[in-house]
């Protein structure tokens, strides 16, 4: 397997981002009807949350595989724990 570029995973991130970015714009204008009041009804907001949900998870996932995929392709040492090699947070 070819090691990864940096830059490929640079665009797979921005490629993510600007998805979920649209996303959450077009989540934002169907909050409200073509009038411009907001839906009030829940199941309709509860329908409108699962599917944002669930679309930002697939952009959520590329952006965590690519990085994955960097590091198994350029032979590094993968993270250890939820918060890396060290388990400290932040």
């Amino acid at each position: 397997m070819n090691p990864i570029l940096k830059e490929e995973v640079a665009r797979s991130y921005g490629v993510a981002c600007e998805r979920m970015h649209r996303l959450m714009a077009r989540f934002y204008e169907d909050l409200f009807t073509r009038d411009g009041n907001p839906h009030r009804n829940p199941a309709h907001v509860i329908e409108l949350t699962q599917k944002l949900r669930q679309q930002l998870n697939y952009e959520l996932d590329l952006v965590r595989e690519a990085s994955k995929q960097y590091f198994e392709s350029n032979d590094q040492q993968k993270p250890q724990g939820l918060f890396g090699i060290d388990g400290e947070g932040s």
